[in-house]
């Protein structure tokens, strides 16, 4: 009788562990440039296949499935293990703010529609129907932030109330942890994913060497664009009004106590 033939995969998992495709769902300022750059840097040493994008587009090729806003309809994908990130919202907020000032993204640059300038609350300032970045440069901080408040509100958290955090396919990893000790943390999802030493030790040092403590350590202008802003753990404390903090709980409701970032609506 011929021998089995072998899993495509099966080299790049530690043994008597199932290949399987891996998966991480990402939402936008939640580590995504980050994490995407790190397995980028995995899969070309290791000659994985990475698909950055739509699940519609998964093919025999590939090995790792990227998804940066977390679409991913679970039921419809091969056998799997996959990682999700989350983030206090609040510190998206004041991210997000900051990073929307500058970026060179598309759907930032684009003109607004009226229905998305209505739903930010901000027919005032946006007569002619300006971009997002330009939106946000044209007013103050402080009505800036509450843009941005609206938009993770109306869009972000949306998305992760629709998220399945009961899933035992998915680890669950915290952005804070996560930047706080880069290495043990790709670390822990790459043995989840169950992948060889060899694997495991490659990400530990991509890990490190790509993370924001040794970015920053850089001059400002040999920074990659995404950070150069900086981190704003706990930068919210400072900067969010009372209404700012009233009009997120109204639009997350108890996403953050449900996440673990408050024990209240007290905050």
């Amino acid at each position: 009788m011929p021998p089995e033939p072998t899993h495509p995969r099966a080299a790049h998992f530690a043994p008597g562990t199932q290949p399987v495709l891996l998966v991480h769902g990402s939402h936008h300022k939640m580590g995504t440039v980050y994490i995407h750059t790190v397995l980028r840097e995995l899969c070309q040493r290791h000659d994985l296949g990475l698909l950055n994008g739509s699940q519609a587009d998964l093919d025999a090729d590939v090995d790792v499935f990227f998804q940066n806003n977390s679409r991913i309809a679970v039921d419809s994908l091969p056998p799997f293990r996959g990682s999700h990130m989350v983030r206090d919202l609040r510190d998206v907020v004041i991210s997000g703010y900051r990073y929307h000032q500058w970026t060179r993204e598309e759907w930032a640059s684009r003109p607004m529609s009226s229905p998305q300038v209505q739903r930010l609350g901000c027919e005032d300032v946006a007569g002619d129907q300006p971009s997002y970045k330009e939106l946000l440069n044209r007013v103050d901080p402080e009505r800036g932030i509450g843009i941005e408040i609206r938009r993770v509100g109306l869009g972000l958290a949306a998305s992760l109330r629709r998220w399945d955090f009961t899933d035992e396919r998915f680890l669950e990893i915290r952005f804070e942890d996560l930047m706080a000790a880069p290495a043990d943390g790709f670390e822990r999802i790459l043995r989840w994913y169950g992948l060889t030493d060899e694997i495991v030790d490659s990400g530990r040092e991509v890990a490190a060497r790509r993370s924001l403590e040794s970015i920053n350590a850089r001059p400002v202008e040999q920074r990659p664009p995404h950070a150069r802003s900086g981190g704003s753990t706990g930068k919210w404390q400072e900067l969010f009004t009372d209404e700012h903090k009233r009009e997120l709980k109204e639009l997350a409701g108890d996403l953050l106590i449900d996440l673990g970032y408050a024990e209240d609506d007290a905050w």
